[in-house]
């Protein structure tokens, strides 16, 4: 049979105050082990390892940026104004009539389609002039070789060929890389002029170079390891 034991405040009061009191402990330790410096992690040596990760990401964006294109629109691949233009006069005609001449429709799809084609600056089809993108106003026209010039010009592209593939000290360098293309050039002279290369440089530059002492007169193992700096007494 369990029995209930009475427990006194001074024992609750007890309890409590240890339990605090640990918790305070781990608190403080906690935030004591966080404010000290990691020994043996050098500044220069983090400051440099971070520099370096920085010019990384530059060269990674740059070439995410040359091999990955923006894709086209569809509106444009498809022609949407020559869309709007044979239904306002072809299907205008089966009804009322045409009103592919009526000034607001015209203004409402050029003004649309203008705004919504200057968010593909980057796109693959406007650079390589396979999709147009200036035909803006209703056409009443049928033929659209949009999707099918794209699809040629990709097959033709084959392997991005434009992205050079860097060493430690080309990526320190500033200069653009040989046969860069253009969109990883526009990044690497971003980069550039943020100062991403000239730091990288900087801290490279501040690593503390280690000192090595001269083994040369050294016969025995026991000599290299006093010329290391170790208290032996060598035979």
């Amino acid at each position: 049979m369990k029995k209930i034991l009475p427990i006194s405040a001074a024992s609750v009061t007890k309890k409590l105050f240890l339990s605090a009191l640990s918790v305070a402990c781990v608190v403080f330790i906690s935030a004591g082990a966080h404010a000290q410096a990691v020994e043996g992690c050098s500044p220069q040596v983090l400051d440099a390892a971070q520099k370096k990760a920085q010019a990384r990401v530059l060269y990674d964006v740059a070439v995410t940026e040359q091999i990955v294109v923006k894709p086209d629109s569809v509106l444009a691949m498809t022609c949407f104004n020559q869309a709007a233009g044979v239904s306002a006069e072809r299907g205008g005609n089966l009804f009322s009539g045409s009103f592919i001449g009526n000034t607001n429709f015209a203004s409402v799809i050029t003004d649309a389609l203008s705004a919504f084609f200057g968010q593909f600056a980057d796109a693959e089809g406007l650079e390589s002039t396979t999709v147009e993108y200036g035909n803006t106003t209703p056409d009443n026209n049928v033929d659209c070789p949009g999707i099918e010039n794209l699809w040629e010009r990709i097959k033709e592209k084959g392997i991005a060929t434009e992205v050079p593939y860097l060493t430690m000290a080309e990526l320190m360098d500033s200069a653009i890389p040989g046969g860069a293309g253009d969109r990883f050039t526009k990044n690497w002279e971003a980069g550039d002029t943020d100062g991403i290369f000239d730091d990288l440089q900087a801290a490279i530059a501040a690593l503390p170079v280690p000192s090595i002492p001269d083994f040369s007169t050294d016969n025995t193992l026991c000599e290299v390891i006093a010329r290391a700096g170790a208290s032996v007494t060598c035979p």
